[in-house]
């Protein structure tokens, strides 16, 4: 009997030993879990630009605008701040809309991603240069820019999303690449 009993008590430590390294690997594994989800993206604002920087933290995307942009407006490829210099690589969702006084916008080669609404409700835009490195237009990007005349896609633009030219009533071109496997 003493023999079980022993050998139950060593099994019993033993158990308990291994839920005790489990349970110290789960509270390692939540408390990395927990920092990775506080670490939160910098915002800043750099001429009239509010920026998000990218997890890769080299890069950042065009969040929204401070002051609505008035006639031609350039968006700069890289953008300095605090010292570090960023490339512009994306345009969020919504980051111009209602800009009712751009009339042309010019985007840099650095930019790759354009989310939906980007470009939303620009009725005074009538002009946009798209880069050769873009690879995808969101839904809705250019929805409501009335006197947007005409747009080529470049050839690297894979996907357009629903609606992207919608209510632009004095469209008449519209260059789209044949690698365009979905609108």
């Amino acid at each position: 009997m003493l023999q079980v009993h022993t050998l139950l008590r060593a099994f019993l430590s033993y158990q308990f030993f291994e839920i005790g390294a489990i349970m110290r690997k789960l509270v390692i594994i939540s408390i990395t879990l927990l920092f990775a989800l506080t670490a939160q993206a910098l915002e800043f604002s750099v001429d009239n630009l509010k920026y998000t920087t990218n997890a890769d933290s080299v890069s950042v995307s065009v969040k929204k605008t401070v002051v609505k942009p008035l006639g031609e407006f350039v968006i700069p490829s890289n953008v300095m701040y605090n010292g570090k210099n960023y490339a512009v690589t994306s345009i969020e969702a919504f980051a111009f809309e209602a800009c009712l006084d751009l009339t042309s916008i010019v985007i840099p080669e650095s930019v790759t991603s354009i989310g939906n609404h980007a470009f939303w409700n620009c009725v005074y835009l009538t002009s946009i240069t798209i880069p050769e490195n873009l690879t995808s237009i969101d839904a809705h990007v250019f929805a409501f820019c009335y006197h947007l005349d005409s747009i080529m896609i470049p050839k690297g633009v894979t996907s357009i999303g629903d609606a992207a030219f919608l209510s632009c009533i004095d469209l008449t071109s519209v260059t789209i690449p044949a690698n365009v496997d979905s609108m």
